[in-house]
């Protein structure tokens, strides 16, 4: 875009600089060198460019590496890629944008030039610039519609009903797992979330393998009855107390008792319907193998995420086992949030001495799922914002030239009373169509995109 500036405003200005043209090529410069001269003046304007640009580069790793956590650097001592680069591209640049508007110029008629005769349209230069505020535009138009589709994107995550209460839920892992249901570490787990139940603040506590969304599943496959074939699921490890706490809708049955083992099985819509039930009271009592045992579905819950909202909800079963517990969950008030934390972490350090109380908001955890569109609509947004100055500076240019050039043809018309917005409108008119075409080219393929 910056390229196209260039040309634009310097086929625009050479109607200004024809009389130059005429007086060098009159006292016999040739083509060629008059071509050198431009193009000269142009890689000058391009390596001061370059120049400038590699210290605002510099200036910009600060603020880049730490948000998107790299470690880039400009090392010019060592680098000989780099130099390739800064060469490749000032040549690059000077030659796409000075080649044009230097054949350009260095072709005016002497004749035409000194008297004067070389109008703004009647340039060679004037349909290309019309064809390159087109294609600047089309560049700055595909950048916003991309922009307000990713910063749509993001408000949808974080708008969109999940399926499951993700507010005021703390997930504190557990650091010792338990191997056997009955053993010192099981009886330690379930202590304690019945310790820390009873914290003034703390409405409800629940041990699990995971919450409803998490980016750690585990899967399995498994049989019914009445069926043949076997089918793949995401499994959830939960006590009695995890469709309450996280708000899961039960649809039919009823919730798993609060057992250190399984007796019953609770599944989600999507794999009733994937074993062939649409009603959600149809799978209720049906006996599944999973695991080398044999269990009911005691319920169906309401579909919920179990990952980002990238991919689809998948087939999900929720079961007691205490020996797959890794987390305690903890619905709490958080009005006067940091006494309750405290004396969460007294109490747990109370039951785990050696280990550190580590915890997360469960908003927060699903929130870090799109840390790379977040970080993609800022960086889009800034791109967006530097293609719209551009473009924006190219048009002010385009059209501070026109203005000058109709300068006698607005003067007239304001003597015969024509008023100062039919002015504007006649100036803006040709911009204007531009822009829109730009508007029709770039709307479908950033669609597309």
């Amino acid at each position: 875009t910056a390229g196209i500036n260039f040309i634009n405003l310097a086929t625009a200005e050479a109607i200004n600089r024809s009389k130059e043209v005429g007086i060098r090529k009159s006292l016999g410069s040739t083509r060629s060198q008059l071509i050198r001269q431009f193009l000269g003046e142009t890689t000058l304007i391009t390596i001061i460019a370059m120049l400038t640009s590699l210290g605002c580069a510099q200036l910009a790793l600060t603020i880049l590496n730490p948000f998107l956590e790299l470690d880039l650097s400009l090392n010019f001592s060592g680098d000989g890629a780099l130099w390739i680069f800064i060469l490749t591209v000032t040549i690059g640049v000077a030659l796409l944008s000075g080649l044009y508007p230097a054949f350009i110029v260095s072709g005016f008629n002497p004749a035409l030039a000194l008297k004067n005769l070389i109008s703004n349209k009647n340039s060679s230069g004037y349909n290309l610039r019309r064809a390159l505020v087109v294609t600047q535009f089309f560049i700055s138009q595909f950048f916003i519609i991309g922009t307000i589709i990713v910063v749509n994107q993001i408000h949808y995550f974080q708008s969109k009903d999940l399926g499951f209460r993700k507010d005021a839920v703390i997930v504190v892992p557990i650091p010792e797992r338990a191997t056997d249901p009955k053993g010192d570490e099981a009886i330690k787990m379930r202590t304690l979330r019945d310790e820390l139940t009873r914290v003034a603040g703390v409405e409800r506590a629940s041990l699990n393998s995971t919450p409803p969304s998490s980016g750690n599943v585990s899967a399995t496959n498994f049989r019914i009855e009445g069926k043949e074939e076997s089918f793949g699921t995401q499994v959830k490890q939960v006590d009695g107390n995890y469709v309450d706490l996280f708000g899961l809708e039960l649809l039919a049955g009823q919730n798993l008792a609060d057992l250190d083992t399984a007796t019953g099985l609770l599944v989600n819509e999507k794999l009733a319907r994937t074993v062939g039930f649409e009603d959600a009271n149809e799978i209720v009592g049906k006996v599944i193998t999973m695991w080398g045992k044999n269990l009911p579905v005691a319920g169906v819950v309401k579909d919920f995420h179990t990952v980002s909202l990238r991919d689809p909800i998948e087939a999900t079963l929720m079961m007691n086992r205490i020996v797959g517990y890794q987390t305690l969950t903890l619905q709490v008030n958080t009005r006067d949030i940091q006494p309750v934390l405290d004396e969460l972490k007294s109490r747990w350090q109370a039951s785990y001495p050696e280990h550190i109380f580590d915890y997360q908001f469960l908003d927060q955890q699903i929130q870090e799922f799109y840390e790379g569109e977040k970080k993609m609509s800022v960086l889009l947004g800034v791109f967006s914002s530097i293609a719209i100055v551009i473009g924006c500076l190219g048009l002010f240019g385009l059209a501070t030239f026109m203005a000058n050039q109709k300068t006698k043809e607005i003067g007239v018309r304001k003597v015969l009373g024509a008023s100062i917005m039919s002015l504007v409108i006649m100036l803006s008119n040709d911009f204007l169509k531009l822009v829109l075409i730009a508007i029709v080219i770039a709307s479908p393929i950033a669609w597309y995109a």
